[in-house]
C-alpha cells in the first residue's frame, strides 16, 4: 500500500533538496581568491625587486663610464703633458652626479739601457664624493656606486 502525505504539509518545513556536491563551490573560491592574491603579492615583490636591481645596474654602467673618462683624461695629461697630476673631475651631461678622481705615480723604467718615463693612472667615479673626491667611505646614498680602474702608459714626450 502507498502512503501519501497530506497536501497541506508537503514541501513546508523541509527545505529545498541538497545535492552531494553543492557545499564545494565556495570553499574553492575562497582558496581560488587566497592562491590568486598570494601569486599577486609575489609578483609585485618580484617586480620591485627586479626594478631596483635594474636601476643599481645603470647607476653601476655609468660610474664604469665615468671611471673611464677619468682614466681617459689622465691618459691624455701624461702622453701630451708628460706630466703627472691628481685632479678631481665632475662629469655633466649623462654622467651628471659623478665625479671621477684620477691619481697619478710616474716612475722611470730601464729597458736594454735605454730609460723611459711610465705613469700609473688610477681613476676612481662614484655618485656620492666626500669633498669632491671619490671613494666615500661612508656613502649616504642606497643606491651608491663606485668603479676603479687602472693602466699604466709610457710618457708620450
Amino acid at each position: 500500500m502507498i502512503r501519501e502525505e497530506p497536501q497541506s504539509t508537503r514541501g513546508k518545513g523541509r527545505g529545498t533538496s541538497v545535492s552531494p556536491g553543492s557545499g564545494f563551490v565556495l570553499p574553492a573560491a575562497i582558496f581560488l581568491l587566497v592562491v590568486l592574491g598570494g601569486l599577486a603579492a609575489w609578483l609585485m615583490q618580484l617586480t620591485t625587486v627586479t626594478l631596483a636591481q635594474e636601476a643599481l645596474e645603470l647607476v653601476g654602467a655609468r660610474a664604469y663610464q665615468a671611471a673611464q673618462a677619468g682614466l681617459e683624461a689622465g691618459i691624455y695629461a701624461a702622453r701630451t703633458n708628460g706630466t703627472c697630476a691628481t685632479q678631481a673631475i665632475a662629469l655633466t651631461g649623462a654622467l651628471s652626479g659623478f665625479t671621477a678622481s684620477v691619481t697619478c705615480a710616474s716612475y722611470t723604467a730601464d729597458e736594454a739601457g735605454t730609460e723611459f718615463t711610465l705613469f700609473e693612472i688610477t681613476s676612481i667615479a662614484c655618485n656620492q664624493p666626500t669633498a669632491g673626491a671619490c671613494p666615500n667611505p661612508t656613502p649616504t646614498l642606497g643606491e651608491y656606486a663606485e668603479r676603479r680602474m687602472r693602466a699604466t702608459v709610457e710618457s708620450g714626450s
